[in-house]
């Protein structure tokens, strides 16, 4: 099975290392919910980072990989030839990068107090390298990708194989307006009920959640 996987589907690959850096990512919440029951409130960033850095390096490479991810898939509607190298090399290339930001960030910020958890451990990273906090917009480009990809299925003509790729392609798109439409839903109880936010905030909120869960899918 794995080597008809590796020989006959590019997309398969990709999707398992999608969701393998999914999995490092969400690893994260465990150990934050194990600090925060064994009673630490508060930990050193240079010791939360030992814990956290390989989920931090799942989460961009996650939102990397959505991007890899949709130009595989309109490549392959307009070109059917095979490239899964250039993928590994490049997410090979930022796992580099990433290493590079957490050494250094934990070197300049090693005595800094957060509670552990990756939202406060990349807020540390945000205030150290500034343009981060911007790098999950990159998913808008998985978006664009996939709409010119709903164009090219939209125009070509109607076949079995076709036919399938719309119905497929029209359950993604009901699943994206759910998607959406909770993230605006715990948006609107968030304001009413638990913590009014701004108007600029909830932009904030908007923009930072929407999009890579659209990107995602």
């Amino acid at each position: 099975i794995c080597y008809k996987t590796i020989k006959y589907s590019n997309t398969a690959i990709l999707l398992s290392i999608n969701s393998f850096f999914e999995i490092l990512h969400q690893t994260g919440n465990f150990y934050h919910l194990i600090i925060a029951l064994s009673g630490i409130n508060y930990i050193q960033f240079g010791n939360a980072i030992l814990f956290q850095s390989h989920t931090l390096i799942g989460y961009y490479c996650a939102l990397f990989t959505f991007n890899s991810l949709s130009i595989d898939r309109i490549y392959s509607i307009l070109n059917q030839q095979k490239y899964i190298c250039g993928h590994l090399i490049t997410i090979f290339i930022l796992i580099c990068f990433l290493i590079y930001i957490i050494i250094k960030t934990t070197i300049n910020n090693s005595f800094k107090i957060v509670n552990g958890s990756i939202a406060s451990i990349s807020s540390v990273i945000n205030q150290e390298f500034k343009f981060m906090p911007y790098f999950q917009f990159v998913t808008m480009t998985g978006i664009i990708f996939y709409f010119f990809i709903g164009l090219k299925l939209f125009f070509k003509k109607v076949n079995s194989v076709n036919n399938m790729n719309k119905k497929i392609y029209r359950s993604l798109l009901l699943i994206i307006f759910i998607n959406i439409f909770c993230y605006i839903l715990s948006i609107i109880i968030m304001k009413l009920f638990i913590n009014p936010l701004t108007i600029t905030d909830s932009l904030k909120l908007n923009l930072y959640t929407i999009i890579p869960s659209v990107a995602k899918l």
